[in-house]
C-alpha cells in the first residue's frame, strides 16, 4: 500500500470516529437538557408533552376555567360561557368552514 492511499485511509477512519464522538455527545446534551426540563416541571422521566393551565383565569372577566370540567351538550350550553366561544360553537353547527370574527375594521 502506498502512502497516499495509507494517509486517506487513516483520515477518513479518523473522520468517522471524530463524527461518532460528536453524535454520541450531541445525543448526550439532548438528553440532559430534555430530562433537565422534565425535573423542572415535575414530569416523570418517560412523559413526552406538557399542558399549561393559567392559575388566574378569571381577571380579565372571563368565568373561571377550573369550576368544572365536563363536556356539555351543544344545546345546553352554560350561561357564562365567554362569546367569542360561543359564536365558535355556532359557527362550528352551521358547518361554516371560515369566519372572520374579532377586531372592528
Amino acid at each position: 500500500m502506498n502512502d497516499d492511499v495509507r494517509n486517506i485511509v487513516l483520515g477518513l477512519i479518523a473522520a468517522g470516529i471524530s463524527a461518532a464522538f460528536g453524535w454520541l455527545a450531541r445525543t448526550y446534551l439532548w438528553r440532559r437538557g430534555l430530562r433537565r426540563k422534565q425535573a423542572f416541571f415535575g414530569m416523570p422521566g418517560n412523559s413526552e408533552c406538557l399542558l399549561v393551565v393559567n392559575r388566574d383565569a378569571g381577571g380579565d372577566g372571563e368565568p373561571d376555567r377550573s369550576l368544572q370540567w365536563r363536556f356539555w351538550d351543544s344545546a345546553a350550553l352554560p350561561d357564562d360561557l365567554v362569546p367569542y366561544t360561543r359564536l365558535a360553537i355556532a359557527k362550528i353547527q352551521s358547518a361554516e368552514l371560515h369566519s372572520e370574527t374579532g377586531w372592528p375594521a
